[in-house]
């Protein structure tokens, strides 16, 4: 295994690509905030340094309603997919940086963002055939 890494090149992209042109994805922020107010739950998130998945786990232990926490995160998972659905309405979920970026040459590109973004922007057909 070691001798299939040797003269690699790796790419590791956070999520400051996603935030370079925010008309053409989905905001987190916006997210979180739509949620803290549709859910009427206490929760700071203009923390600079509280991460947003730690704010989403504050959320999931203040939300009102069921007592049971698989019934909230399903509650919440699935108005998420509603809220990103409506906000990647006429976009296309990626912007020229993405595309910039996958593009550069590197044998692996790694990320630590939970979206589709870098492959929408190599070959968007070839997405919506596999996750339709």
């Amino acid at each position: 295994m070691i001798q299939d890494s040797q003269n690699k090149n790796a790419l590791l992209i956070g999520n400051g690509v996603n935030l370079l042109d925010e008309d053409q994805s989905v905001s987190w922020k916006a997210l979180l905030n739509d949620l803290k107010v549709t859910f009427n739950i206490d929760v700071e998130l203009d923390n600079a340094f509280k991460p947003f998945p730690l704010a989403f786990d504050e959320m999931l232990h203040q939300k009102r309603g069921s007592n049971y926490f698989d019934d909230k995160v399903k509650r919440l998972k699935k108005y998420i997919r509603e809220s990103i659905e409506k906000q990647l309405e006429d976009k296309k979920g990626f912007n020229k940086f993405h595309h910039e970026l996958a593009t550069l040459g590197y044998d692996d590109i790694l990320t630590t963002n939970y979206d589709y973004a870098l492959q929408k922007s190599l070959d968007f057909s070839f997405f919506e055939a596999v996750f339709k």
